[in-house]
């Protein structure tokens, strides 16, 4: 992550990128589940998962 840091990307994209990779772990749970562990709301889930496509 610190690489990321220093090529200046925004601190969102790492945690996009930990949503995404939650996500990939436990596919079964909703982007409202996912959002109440990661307490952040549905539209930043939503943002992080159109990262993955």
């Amino acid at each position: 992550m610190s690489i990321l840091l220093q090529l200046g990307l925004p601190l969102y994209l790492t945690f996009w990128m930990e949503i995404c990779e939650f996500h990939i772990n436990h596919p079964e749970l909703s982007q409202f589940q996912v959002a109440l562990h990661f307490n952040t709301s549905k539209k930043t889930i939503w943002r992080a998962y159109h990262l993955l496509e």
